[in-house]
């Protein structure tokens, strides 16, 4: 088996580092409205949080000029990194809520890791899809977000468990990667990409 090569290794620690910080954004964003209950100026701070970090990685990537490098070959490399990198930050969340007193008022299952899962991968799926080059790749990656986030609408009675008042986490994971869907469209079109 051949040694990757530099510049595969620096765009998938690149790919880990950045889908970590989002995923850690994101997730502790779920946090918040769990902790604050949905309660609604919260969660629109939250909101703010996981779109500006989605633009963040958008804006990541094409001023580091992986648009351009990444091919069909590094395609997977780069995906890997991607969802180790959401996978750690959304386990240190958990273990977070697990430890910390202030969670202690929150059930913690492995159910509630859809919620993450589902708000990171639809999301992190648009983002890819201005960030790859394959047209083919860049029209499949929303449908595949959409119906990611669709299958999760029809079944969200099953990932939530913290009853409370306010908006629910699920409620907010939809509108959050419909509103993010948005912002990266006024962006793609106002960019020019």
């Amino acid at each position: 088996m051949d040694a990757p090569e530099p510049l595969d290794a620096e765009f998938s620690r690149a790919a880990f580092l950045t889908s970590f910080c989002f995923a850690l954004v994101s997730s502790g964003s779920l946090l918040c409205v769990r902790l604050a209950e949905g309660h609604p100026a919260f969660s629109w701070l939250c909101s703010l949080a996981v779109t500006a970090g989605a633009l963040l990685v958008v804006v990541a990537a094409k001023t580091s000029g992986v648009r351009t490098a990444v091919r069909v070959r590094r395609a997977p490399l780069v995906w890997r990194a991607h969802l180790w990198g959401a996978a750690l930050a959304i386990a240190l969340v958990h273990l977070a809520i697990l430890i910390a007193p202030a969670g202690g008022h929150l059930t913690e299952r492995p159910a509630q890791v859809v919620n993450d899962a589902v708000l990171i991968v639809a999301t992190l799926g648009l983002v890819w899809s201005f960030v790859f080059r394959p047209q083919l790749v860049r029209s499949a990656l929303p449908l595949l977000s959409f119906g990611v986030l669709g299958g999760y609408a029809a079944s969200m009675g099953s990932w939530h468990v913290d009853p409370f008042p306010g908006l629910q986490v699920q409620h907010f994971v939809v509108r959050q990667v419909f509103s993010t869907s948005a912002a990266l469209l006024v962006f793609f079109f106002a960019s020019g990409a």
